[in-house]
């Protein structure tokens, strides 16, 4: 079992959900809320003379090994980036979201996999709602560059513990 989910089976409070359980999840993409890594803590034995646990991650079936890139920088020198997870589903390198505001119809499309994720980590979620939410903002000219805020609001008022 990994070590966020178990944090996650402690309540996250309605107003933090989305950046705890989404958001700054390592195992989700922050671009479309797919699960792409499981990431398991492993313990020192008791005997071990002052070990930290460590993490493992291992990638899921919508995770894919970015490839190393190699450049040369200006003066001839050659750099070489390590690999990354990268996000089979939408291509995010690093599992980390665009910068660019989604379409109506794009996020609305995201309100299932936020709700998978959210059921996943033990919580109630009303999806019928939560999409008429996310489609009344997105169309209201003052909130429809704010998606990660949408996205939030719309789990705070949605879910139940």
């Amino acid at each position: 079992m990994s070590a966020t989910r178990t944090s996650q089976q402690e309540r996250v409070p309605a107003d933090q959900r989305f950046r705890e359980v989404l958001w700054e999840n390592p195992e989700v993409c922050s671009n479309c809320f797919r699960r792409c890594k499981e990431v398991e803590t492993l313990h020192p034995p008791e005997w071990g003379g002052g070990n930290y646990p460590t993490e493992r991650h291992e990638r899921t079936a919508d995770g894919e090994l970015g490839r190393d890139v190699e450049t040369h920088d200006r003066h001839g020198a050659l750099r070489t980036y390590p690999p990354r997870t990268t996000c089979g589903n939408c291509g995010s390198v690093r599992l980390l979201a665009d910068h660019d505001s989604l379409s109506l119809e794009a996020a609305v499309g995201l309100v299932e996999p936020i709700a998978d994720r959210l059921e996943e980590a033990g919580y109630e979620v009303d999806r019928q709602l939560m999409r008429k939410w996310v489609r009344v903002h997105k169309r209201t000219e003052a909130f429809t560059n704010y998606d990660r805020e949408i996205f939030a609001s719309a789990v705070q008022e949605f879910t139940d513990p």
